[in-house]
């Protein structure tokens, strides 16, 4: 009974809620808008379907006009990419954003997501 009543207690004080720290979904057409200063330049975070080697990521990532270097897996099915121009030359945060919204449009990847530096809250 006493149990009962403290985890009621716990969840009026909102002990119970979903973490603060889950990542916010924002819509596609919301991103324009969006704060670019923690985005890390050129480097997305990309999910599959399945679990897969460097090169099927690469070759789903893989976009006319750049060029991508697989840096490591988060997951068996999410994985961070680096990308520059085709030329070599960086991007910067708005053309790194404006790569993940191509690539989200173009299919073949789960979800596409800008890398960012966070600190704890």
């Amino acid at each position: 009974m006493r149990r009962a009543a403290l985890v009621a207690a716990l969840a009026l004080a909102g002990f119970g809620a979903a973490c603060k720290h889950e990542p916010e979904r924002v819509e596609q057409g919301a991103l324009a808008a969006e704060d670019l200063s923690d985005v890390v330049p050129g480097e997305l975070m990309v999910g599959t379907e399945e679990g897969v080697g460097p090169d099927a990521v690469l070759g789903s990532a893989a976009m006319e006009g750049y060029r991508a270097e697989y840096v490591a897996a988060a997951s068996g099915t999410t994985h961070l990419i680096k990308v520059v121009r085709a030329d070599g030359s960086a991007l910067d945060a708005a053309a790194t954003l404006e790569l993940s919204k191509q690539l989200v449009s173009r299919g073949g990847l789960r979800f596409v997501e800008l890398n960012r530096k966070r600190q704890p809250r």
